[in-house]
């Protein structure tokens, strides 16, 4: 190590950094701060000196201007253009090779940008990284990181930066990726090796060496899962929600006015067919002359069947570019069109339900939720006594708390239908007498937790179902409510009934 006696001397042996001598690159750098900087803060104990706080300033109102909060996003491209283009930041000397004014960048950014998670320092013409160690310890959070068009010549130059928990890295531009980057699986393994965590380099995944075993693999997919609530305190209120939902749908749809926000967004859809097409025919896939032909078995519905769906239908292959129109808005909407729609019985039971918590959104306070679900209904044309067994898959977001005295605990701001026909799939068992408005159930049959062999019932299922019950049947104790569950055989849908006509005899 060399000792000097003044800052200025210290200043300029560390501007020497990177310069070659007898064929090698000197790599300078200084143990301690330079000028004082002290402090109590991790931060200040990182990296060395600092720039004077005039200049420190200077440095983070130009990085402040330069970083989107929203996205989390600092672009340091070029750095030394965009501040000279600045009245306030021209005077500022932009030196990557100096630690001091590096150290400085690092120290502004744990200070006043600790969130960001992506950066870029393009076209900077830095050659070293080693001025940049004290990054991942200032600066944690960055998960994206682009260093292209730079002048880095050696992957070993990456090893500053190795305790960052990187996703993706850009480094083309520079000479590292002309020299080491012909050997591409090499070089992307020697970068998989400084980032685990690395999933995207220079645009594609890291190549690696794989090594492959010649044995079978089973090609059939594994049976479907019971539903998934990705936090179980969702279960309850969401049960309780689709209950009240579909028993209003399948009778008085009026009733679902207050269940919808009031700026809502509907779209319904049913499998596409060519307008030449007929039942049972063949369709073409491809949609040109010469292609192939392959019998329908995407569910689609019966020409006459499907009529009354297609002013309605959002279906890319039918709508032929006027399927904004048919977007429904606002409440009113929604449940006018939903109105339009033919009788229906849906099979609760048969229901598989998967809900997941949404990220906050920006001025948005209440708590969204995206849940998707697919089951079994019957459904009655307007013009036919018969029963049509229907497949559907639904997509609805919404959020909590619903406003107050809509009579809903939740309420929907986005729900897309999709409608199609069950086929040959064989019809859902009758179960014990259902509640109004609500098809009978099979007991047994998966779906929301609910209808569940007794056998295969721990004793906590058993008391979570009677909260279930006592939720959407207020008034019963637990004991009467485990009591109508198991005379019910565990169906809780059975068990509403029964409790529903039990309370109103008094």
């Amino acid at each position: 190590s060399i000792t000097v006696a003044s800052q200025p001397e210290a200043s300029g042996l560390i501007s020497l950094s990177g310069i070659r001598y007898r064929g090698a690159k000197l790599e300078i750098s200084c143990g301690e701060a330079i000028g004082g900087g002290g402090g109590g803060n991790v931060g200040a104990m990182v990296g060395g000196g600092q720039l004077p706080p005039h200049l420190k300033s200077g440095i983070q109102t130009a990085l402040l201007s330069l970083y989107n909060a929203q996205a989390q996003v600092l672009m340091c491209d070029n750095l030394a253009g965009r501040l000279q283009a600045a009245p306030e930041t021209g005077a500022l000397r932009v030196d990557w090779s100096n630690f001091k004014f590096v150290n400085t960048v690092l120290h502004v950014m744990h200070e006043s940008l600790s969130g960001v998670q992506s950066v870029s320092l393009d076209s900077n013409g830095i050659a070293s990284l080693q001025a940049f160690k004290g990054l991942p310890t200032l600066i944690p959070s960055i998960r994206n990181l682009s260093l292209a068009n730079n002048s880095i010549e050696t992957s070993d130059e990456l090893r500053w930066l190795q305790d960052l928990q990187l996703r993706e890295l850009r480094l083309v531009g520079n000479p590292v990726v002309r020299f080491e980057g012909k050997d591409k699986t090499k070089f992307h393994q020697a970068m998989k090796n400084i980032f685990p965590t690395l999933i995207n380099l220079d645009g594609e995944e890291p190549k690696s060496l794989k090594i492959a075993f010649n044995i079978p693999v089973p090609t059939s997919l594994p049976p479907s899962g019971p539903s998934f609530f990705e936090q179980t305190t969702l279960q309850e209120p969401l049960t309780a929600f689709l209950y009240q939902y579909f028993q209003a749908y399948d009778g008085n749809r009026q009733g679902l006015l207050n269940a919808y926000a009031d700026n809502c967004y509907f779209s319904l859809t049913i499998p596409g067919k060519k307008k030449d097409e007929g039942p049972g025919s063949s369709r073409f896939v491809g949609g040109g002359p010469g292609h192939h032909r392959e019998r329908d078995a995407s569910g689609s519905l019966p020409p006459p069947e499907a009529k009354v769906y297609l002013e309605h239908n959002r279906n890319l292959i039918d709508s032929y570019g006027d399927s904004t129109k048919k977007l429904q808005i606002k409440r009113l909407a929604v449940v006018a069109t939903l109105d339009k729609l033919p009788a229906t019985q849906h099979d609760v039971m048969s229901f598989t339900v998967d809900a997941f918590v949404l990220p906050p959104v920006a001025g948005c306070p209440q708590q969204l939720c995206k849940v998707m679900m697919k089951g079994r209904l019957k459904e009655k044309g307007f013009d036919s006594p018969t029963w049509k067994d229907r497949l559907f898959h639904r997509t609805m977001v919404v959020c909590s708390p619903a406003p107050p005295n809509s009579g809903w605990n939740l309420v929907i701001i986005n729900d897309q239908l999709d409608i199609r026909n069950a086929g040959s799939a064989p019809p859902t068992p009758a179960a014990a007498p259902a509640a109004a408005g609500m098809p009978a159930a099979a007991p047994g049959m998966p779906g929301m937790g609910m209808g569940t062999p007794a056998q295969q019932l721990s004793e906590q299922d058993k008391i979570q179902l009677a909260q279930q019950l006592m939720t959407l049947v207020p008034g019963p104790t637990i004991e009467l409510a485990g009591q109508c569950l198991q005379e019910s055989g565990w169906n809780l849908q059975a068990a509403v009934a029964s409790m529903t006509a039990f309370i109103q005899r008094g």
